[in-house]
């Protein structure tokens, strides 16, 4: 509660130093839950903005594994092909 009540004090004293006067607590209060909120969605908005990094960090080390694959299938083809078990070829 302490650091809504630090919010509130601030929002007074934004209020007072653009010339405003605040008649009641509630407009300080009003806009202590506005800065709140508008924190909060903050905070969402920067989790949000961390997927697409890690996104990002998958697909650069997908191509690696894309070439596992392919090699895997190569291997796979070249033993249909010559009818000898995998173990037996050796790729340079």
């Amino acid at each position: 509660m302490g650091k809504y009540h630090d919010i509130k004090d601030a929002a007074g004293r934004l209020l007072e130093q653009i010339g405003a006067k605040v008649v009641g607590l509630e407009i300080a209060e009003d806009i202590a839950e506005g800065v709140k909120k508008a924190a909060e969605a903050i905070g969402r908005g920067l989790k949000k903005s961390r997927k697409p990094l890690e996104m990002e960090l998958r697909r650069r080390q997908e191509p690696s594994k894309m070439l596992q694959k392919i090699s895997q299938m190569q291997l796979t083809r070249l033993e249909a092909l010559y009818k000898v078990p995998q173990r037996m070829l050796i790729m340079p």
